[in-house]
């Protein structure tokens, strides 16, 4: 009796579905049933390692005996003592060894169903190439537990790269300073430092060189046997003393931000400190340690700052001139309101006169010096007295004057008030002269102080 299995078409649909949804290893499974298994091998770079801004990615070569039957994992690890012996026989000479905190290694290989070879990526972070450039760099990675009774040749891979071959002098991202890295920073004329309430503000600051990418920090330390070592060598004068240890505020870290080339690193010596040390040479030596990422530039990571207090403090220079006027006191410059009074120090004396439009005032110096600010006390008695209108001058000879600043139809507003007044200069002179062009009206002329004042 025959008999005829007739499906619904539900039941061959699930069958047509069971068949598509098998994987790819069954499907194998199914196709290689008896297959023998192939023999898989550690083997080369496979072409040339490519470098970005972050990575160096190299592909490494697995190769297989065969054409893989059955697509399977294989383990991976980095063998770091392998190359730790190699180098310490001599074998690998010039050569840093990368570990684990190098590089990215997956932990498995998958080899497809039907190839003959498979490539694992490998990621070098490039600051230890940067770090390491004119060196060979190496790894070794070890293959182990292939799948699918796949078994294991040549173990273990060597791989040795030439920095040189990867990166260039140019590509280095060099970590410096911005201001004085590689030499002395001198500070002082104006140059090289910032003026604030709190002190002499010097901007040492962060460089990057070359594209910049993420973030990353720096620490600047002392060193404080290159000052001992340059005063020791005459490069420094014997007068150069190191800065005190609490005598100023130094930034010890450094932060430079993501896709910048600069961040701020700044020193600041507080005037009393500069003040006190008049007369010496202040110096200190810092150096830029442990970026989290790049490479210190060899020369530029290190700075000496130089100060001469002289040429940052401002200092009343009143007292180092010598005093003549066109017209003194009917008494004499002996009087109790005599010249001299006007250069005394003491706000509560004045120099009097009887005024005239010719009437000047004129401090000469042994040497030349630059002036480049000045100040007027008014004096005690009517207002009508004090100087309205005047010029400064200067002058190396006492007769060819050159005019440094002007000023017309100025007031003081209460009686002993000190007004300063600043103009550029950057001219020494010996003779300095104030001509009195004008006043208030009055008959008479009088002046508490008139002080000149050498700005760095």
């Amino acid at each position: 009796m025959n008999r005829t299995i007739i499906y619904s078409s539900g039941v061959l649909a699930v069958l047509a579905t069971s068949l598509v949804s098998c994987s790819e290893s069954e499907l194998e499974d199914f196709r290689q049933e008896g297959v023998s298994p192939v023999t898989v091998n550690a083997g080369s770079v496979a072409g040339e390692p490519v470098a970005n801004n972050e990575t160096i990615v190299v592909q490494w070569q697995v190769d297989l005996s065969g054409p893989a039957q059955k697509a399977f994992d294989i383990g991976v690890e980095l063998n770091t003592d392998t190359v730790l012996a190699l180098i310490a026989g001599g074998d690998l000479e010039n050569t840093v060894a990368l570990g684990g905190d190098d590089l990215v290694v997956p932990t498995h290989l998958k080899v497809p169903y039907g190839v003959e070879s498979a490539v694992l990526e490998v990621q070098i972070g490039r600051t230890i190439l940067e770090r390491s450039f004119g060196k060979q760099v190496a790894f070794a990675l070890r293959l182990m537990d292939p799948g699918k009774g796949n078994t294991i040749g040549k173990t273990t891979g060597l791989i040795v790269l030439n920095t040189a071959d990867i990166l260039t002098q140019e590509d280095l991202h060099y970590v410096s300073f911005e201001n004085g890295g590689g030499g002395q920073l001198v500070v002082g004329n104006r140059q090289n430092y910032v003026v604030t309430s709190a002190g002499v503000q010097v901007p040492l600051n962060l460089s990057l060189s070359g594209s910049p990418s993420r973030s990353f920090s720096a620490r600047a330390v002392l060193n404080s046997d290159t000052i001992a070592g340059l005063i020791d060598q005459g490069v420094l004068p014997a007068n150069t003393i190191e800065l005190p240890e609490d005598s100023y505020t130094l930034d010890t870290v450094a932060v430079m931000g993501g896709n910048e080339t600069t961040a701020p690193l700044n020193l600041v010596i507080p005037w009393p400190t500069l003040e006190e040390n008049v007369g010496s040479i202040l110096t200190l030596a810092v150096d830029l340690v442990d970026p989290t990422r790049h490479v210190l530039h060899p020369e530029n990571s290190r700075v000496i700052i130089v100060i001469d207090p002289l040429n940052v403090v401002e200092s009343d220079v009143t007292a180092d001139g010598t005093l003549s006027v066109s017209k003194d006191n009917n008494g004499g410059p002996g009087a109790g309101e005599g010249s001299p009074k006007v250069v005394d120090g003491n706000s509560d004396t004045k120099f009097l006169n009887e005024y005239s439009n010719d009437l000047w005032m004129k401090l000469e110096y042994a040497e030349p010096v630059i002036v480049r600010a000045y100040t007027l006390t008014s004096a005690n008695d009517a207002d009508t007295r004090d100087p309205k209108d005047w010029k400064l001058q200067g002058s190396n000879d006492g007769t060819t004057w050159t005019q440094l600043d002007s000023r017309s139809g100025e007031t003081f507003s209460e009686r002993f008030q000190t007004r300063r007044f600043d103009f550029d200069n950057s001219t020494a002179y010996k003779y300095y002269r104030i001509d009195i062009t004008a006043n208030n009206g009055s008959s008479l002329f009088q002046l508490a102080e008139w002080r000149l004042i050498r700005v760095p």
